[in-house]
């Protein structure tokens, strides 16, 4: 019994050593990580406005990422592009709205791996989206990103299909698009909204 007793302490010692040495070999990760997470919080408390239009932009902008890897995935309609240049219009004005619009689709698109010249059509209309929001900023969040998302929708794809896209793309595209979009600007806008006030 005894000898079970030290085996298990001697096997939890040594499991103990072993996860010390690694933490003190991944010190630099630690510290690293440590820094940014203060980086993070710093800005997030301090300079709140800059810290969300460059968090969004950058959400917005690798959104697309998936469909490098996933060549079939170009059909959906999953992104954070409308979401990201529609908050930060609504909350930051018409030229944070155009700006971060321009950036993420501009930047998404040659991520995604996709970029063509019917991409051209988003690369226009998403920042023009971007530049209007503040006019209606008196509607709640919820109900202008998904009327807006809707309103984006049928004036890209009919574009998209005569520029080439066929009609099962687009019709995926505008589904999946429209039901992710309705999710996002119910249960996540609002929360983010709070945050960015």
């Amino acid at each position: 019994m005894k000898k079970h007793i030290k085996n298990q302490v001697n096997k939890l010692l040594f499991y103990l050593k072993e996860k010390i040495e690694t933490i003190s070999k991944k010190k630099k990760t630690i510290y690293l990580s440590f820094f940014l997470i203060m980086l993070v919080l710093y800005f997030g408390t301090h300079y709140k406005n800059i810290f969300f239009i460059t968090l969004l932009t950058v959400a917005g902008a690798l959104s697309l990422i998936y469909v490098r890897f996933f060549k079939e995935a170009y059909v959906l309609g999953v992104e954070l592009v409308m979401f990201s240049t529609i908050l930060c219009g609504y909350v930051y004005g018409s030229l944070v709205g155009f700006i971060v619009g321009f950036i993420t689709i501009f930047i998404s698109q040659i991520y995604s791996g996709r970029f063509k010249f019917s991409t051209l059509i988003s690369i226009i209309m998403v920042p023009i989206i971007g530049l209007i929001v503040p006019f209606f900023n008196f509607v709640q969040i919820s109900t202008l990103g998904i009327v807006l998302v809707i309103v984006y929708d049928l004036i890209i794809l009919p574009l998209y299909y005569i520029t080439g896209s066929r009609i099962t793309t687009v019709i995926v595209y505008f589904i999946t698009h429209i039901l992710f979009n309705v999710w996002v600007f119910r249960y996540i806008a609002p929360f983010v909204l709070k945050l960015m006030l």
